[in-house]
């Protein structure tokens, strides 16, 4: 298989597969196994609550409330809180009052691409309704939204990013291996989240690691291209590090 050029940022699941000769369901097959990341296209969703913005002085998110309703009001006609890039925005053209906690909220219009967390995949892989409101963020974590309840998306709404593509096609031809191909970064935080809960001077008895313990560490740290048998040697490494501990 020689490799193909994508001409797309982002591209929709049935495309995808005719591109590179495969089925759709094997986007679906490879997103279980977190080889690949899938997103959701928003088209014009309205009343979606903005959580919150990424500080970019101190990379990280910060939470968009205001406890003075006239805040919010000045921040509604700034700009400040817009987003518009080659793949998402939102426009804020409102404000909303949060009933229990009391603080008011801005409210807009949100497009383009979105990843929600995997259980809210989970239904839309399924045809399935969402039955709650859920958070989505921007495919470049720039913001975190809260969408409705009550809309309706399907596999047809699912996208696929161009750099998973590309992996895609590495997946084709057999190259690589998907521990080997980790950032070590991404490596080092999840072994760092394990060590963490086993070394608190304040816990009498360290937790049991298991795999199930390895894989949901893995979802919160959303880091995509593990599959079965590269967690059992994160298990591994995990366990080697607390014994030598002891």
């Amino acid at each position: 298989m020689s490799y193909k050029v994508i001409p797309f940022e982002y591209i929709g699941l049935d495309r995808a597969a005719e591109i590179l000769n495969c089925n759709y369901l094997d986007f679906i097959h490879w997103w279980k196994e977190r080889k690949i990341e899938l997103f959701i296209e928003l088209d014009c969703v309205e009343d979606s609550i903005l959580l919150s913005k990424a500080d970019v002085d101190n990379n990280e998110m910060k939470a968009v409330e205001f406890k003075v309703p006239k805040m919010a009001s000045e921040s509604l006609y700034s700009g400040e809180y817009n987003l518009s890039n080659q793949c998402n925005e939102f426009y804020v053209n409102n404000i909303h009052k949060n009933k229990v906690s009391g603080v008011t909220q801005l409210s807009g219009i949100a497009s383009g691409l979105w990843k929600a967390s995997r259980e809210i995949t989970k239904l839309i892989i399924n045809d399935k309704e969402i039955p709650y409101a859920f958070h989505v963020e921007s495919y470049k974590n720039d913001m975190e939204l809260l969408i409705g309840n009550g809309l309706f998306f399907n596999k047809g709404d699912l996208r696929i990013l161009k750099k998973d593509m590309e992996a895609v096609q590495d997946i084709l031809i057999g190259k690589g291996d998907d521990v080997d191909s980790l950032d070590s970064a991404m490596l080092l935080r999840l072994l760092s989240s394990v060590l963490k809960v086993t070394t608190s001077p304040t816990s009498s008895k360290r937790p049991k690691i298991t795999q199930e313990y390895i894989a949901s560490s893995i979802d919160e740290l959303n880091i995509a291209g593990l599959k079965q048998n590269s967690v059992n040697k994160i298990f591994a490494m995990a366990n080697k590090l607390i014994k030598s501990m002891k």
